[in-house]
């Protein structure tokens, strides 16, 4: 619909802040150097290849920065020197907001690979058990929203995650 396409283009707009409040809200106490939230920004940046149209030359030290002086200007963090902390948790919150759904989406398909009851298959048949057992993954908690369960994101976590292990061909099937 044309307010998707605007709403994706608003989460690309702000795609830097919103990955560096993720890793900051994984930071303990909402504090991390600058140099801490590089690593988790560089291992998101690779796993969203798919998801996220963020340009091949910009490395995971130049999104921080850029997602730092968005969040700034906001007001949802502070820095003293090197050190980086959660001003406000409700507009960080927000901006973290924007990517929960994307987020919740892979954490689904890496809880899929444990949960008990689901078989297995191809990218298409584990895409389908995972969406038939979301209403499971919403009372659980893995998800909080229905939008987690997009086929399209399901299938790209899958392909993304399969590539570094978490699930492994058997011929056609992921397992």
């Amino acid at each position: 619909t044309v307010l998707d396409f605007h709403k994706n283009q608003i989460v690309h707009h702000f795609t830097a802040a919103a990955m560096v409040a993720a890793a900051l809200r994984a930071c303990p106490h909402g504090r991390c150097t600058r140099a801490e939230l590089v690593q988790p920004i560089d291992r998101l940046k690779a796993l969203w290849v798919r998801e996220l149209a963020l340009p091949p030359d910009v490395d995971a030290q130049a999104l921080v920065a850029e997602g730092l002086r968005d969040l700034l200007a906001h007001g949802a963090v502070t820095t003293d020197g090197d050190h980086v902390q959660v001003a406000h948790p409700a507009l960080i919150g927000e901006v973290h907001g924007m990517i929960r759904a994307l987020l919740e989406s892979y954490l689904v398909v890496c809880v899929g690979a444990l949960t008990p009851g689901l078989r297995g298959g191809d990218v298409k048949a584990w895409s389908k058990q995972l969406t038939t057992h979301s209403e499971a993954f919403l009372a659980d908690g893995t998800a909080t929203r229905p939008e987690v369960f997009a086929t399209v994101t399901l299938t790209h976590a899958l392909k993304e995650l399969s590539k570094r292990g978490v699930y492994r061909k058997d011929g056609e099937a992921l397992v």
